[in-house]
């Protein structure tokens, strides 16, 4: 596969791989690039496979073959989409990484892939915070559904109000601040 030629960025853009229709996000410091994100955790790389042919172009797609990885890839994103392969003799290891992830990174969506045979497990991998369980090659679509879905509601990007307390978040939010110069 041919390597992308290197691009001139300019300081307010980041990249992530290689350059792709990214979307505008408003931050402190002015207005920064960042393409959305999938991050695969998966052992064989059959999953990732299946998803490159089936994801929109402004999509980044980075896989990891460690679970502990997952938390580096996000970063300081504020949102992204998380899909974990699941094994039943790391189930321990797997729901709890769910319910870290769902803790550190809330607006993170989390996605399992399994094996047809292990849908029995549905259940406790949503208690654990997966959004969707995917048992077949057939399902992707799910998957980049959710994705675009994201992508509409402007999910994927930093904001500057996410390392904000909820309660900070919530008084940003009211309208006073807005009125309190024009109100006298």
């Amino acid at each position: 596969m041919a390597q992308a030629k290197p691009q001139k960025i300019s300081a307010g853009q980041a990249v992530v791989g290689t350059l792709r229709t990214s979307y505008h996000v408003s931050t402190s410091m002015g207005c920064k690039r960042m393409p959305a994100r999938l991050i695969v955790y998966e052992s064989t790389g059959h999953w990732a496979a299946i998803l490159r042919r089936h994801l929109p172009d402004e999509v980044s797609l980075v896989q990891t073959r460690h679970l502990a990885d997952v938390d580096g890839y996000l970063g300081g994103r504020a949102a992204s989409i998380v899909a974990i392969e699941f094994k039943p003799e790391l189930a321990e290891v797997i729901l709890a990484a769910l319910v870290k992830l769902q803790r550190q990174h809330p607006r993170t969506i989390a996605v399992v892939l399994a094996e047809r045979g292990w849908s029995h497990w549905e259940d406790i991998v949503r208690e654990a915070g997966a959004v969707h369980f995917i048992t077949s090659p057939r399902q992707i679509r799910e998957l980049v559904d959710i994705i675009q879905m994201q992508m509409r509601l402007a999910q994927f990007g930093d904001s500057p109000r996410d390392g904000l307390p909820t309660e900070e978040r919530i008084l940003q939010d009211l309208p006073w601040t807005r009125f309190a110069s024009t109100v006298r």
